[in-house]
């Protein structure tokens, strides 16, 4: 079977050019939980104690 290196080789290839956007997209996804928990703390913290 010839095809397999150029499979792994387009894999790897694929794998480094698609690595940045993922590590991007961790941070937005964890930028975004951030800021929806301080929301819902604040929201906590003007309703008041009263759940």
């Amino acid at each position: 079977m010839g095809g397999e290196t150029i499979s792994k080789e387009f894999f790897e290839r694929t794998v480094a050019q698609i690595k940045p956007s993922l590590t991007r997209l961790f941070q937005f996804l964890m930028l975004i939980f951030t800021a929806v928990m301080q929301l819902d703390c604040w929201r906590h913290m003007r309703t008041g104690p009263n759940m």
